[in-house]
């Protein structure tokens, strides 16, 4: 296995956005992935995380991630927390972002970190070299591609972006709650 384990093929290169499906279904009911989704504050992870302080989306960005050489660059950092899917959940949909569809209001994981440190934002959760942001809502039309995962990514759906298929995540969040069931 190589950086990001199981999905690394998958991840390595890309932006992502890895929300739980219940969550997914909302982003495709309101259109869009929104700054500001009704989380409350004690579900946000550690806290105000800089990203939605700055009325963003958080995104994830792996450029040639190599497990060993971030762990020792950034020590406290908890990607693995979120990856292949949030330990708590068990469960994550991870939504491609077209870069260039959100090119006017993304932010590199290097420019975050920058502003986190020249603002003394340090309050503010953030994953070092890894975190991006689009600075306001991701419409649906900046997806590129999708997909469902559970049991420490070794179960992989694909999803179709079109709203006609919710049925098709609706079956794949049903058979990732019959495989937690019997876990």
């Amino acid at each position: 296995m190589a950086g990001l384990g199981i999905l690394d093929d998958r991840l390595q290169g890309r932006l992502w956005h890895a929300p739980h499906p219940d969550r997914f279904l909302q982003v495709l009911d309101t259109g869009a992935i929104v700054a500001h989704p009704e989380i409350p504050r004690s579900k946000l992870w550690g806290g105000t995380p800089l990203v939605r302080a700055l009325d963003g989306v958080s995104l994830f960005e792996f450029a040639n991630f190599d497990v060993e050489e971030y762990e020792l660059k950034y020590p406290s950092s908890s990607w693995g927390y979120f990856i292949p899917h949030h330990l708590n959940w068990g469960v994550a949909v991870w939504i491609e972002i077209d870069r260039q569809s959100i090119a006017d209001t993304y932010r590199s994981p290097s420019s975050l970190l920058q502003q986190w440190k020249d603002e003394e934002r340090q309050a503010q959760r953030i994953m070092p070299g890894i975190e991006a942001a689009c600075l306001g809502n991701v419409p649906l039309a900046a997806f590129r591609s999708a997909f469902v995962t559970w049991d420490n990514g070794r179960e992989v759906r694909d999803l179709s972006l079109a709203i006609a298929d919710r049925q098709q995540l609706l079956q794949s969040i049903e058979e990732w709650r019959a495989h937690a069931s019997q876990a």
